[in-house]
């Protein structure tokens, strides 16, 4: 996420304590976990040779929302998926 420089701030915006506020809400990173989200999207782009965290249609930036581990939730989510794009998640809904 990229942010506007502090002189950006203070000169559009009518309230120099309002800037103090929205830059407190922004919650920092520990250096620790953008070393590993960085190594990790770094590996996969090696490997793979796309970024994973860009996406392919639009080229905007994307996020994690959910790991899934268990098999049994991950064949569910990948036949939705499946009957999504073919065109019978509507009908099929009840075999999930």
């Amino acid at each position: 996420m990229r942010l506007a420089p502090q002189g950006w701030k203070e000169k559009h915006l009518d309230n120099p304590a309002e800037t103090k506020q929205l830059s407190a809400e922004i919650p920092e990173c520990p250096v620790e976990q953008k070393v590993q989200k960085s190594t990790w999207a770094r590996l996969i782009k090696k490997v793979y040779g796309t970024d994973p965290l860009v996406c392919p249609r639009c080229g905007a930036d994307m996020k994690i929302l959910a790991i899934v581990i268990d098999p049994g939730e991950t064949e569910k989510i990948l036949k939705a998926f499946w009957l999504r794009s073919a065109g019978l998640l509507p009908i099929l809904t009840w075999l999930l």
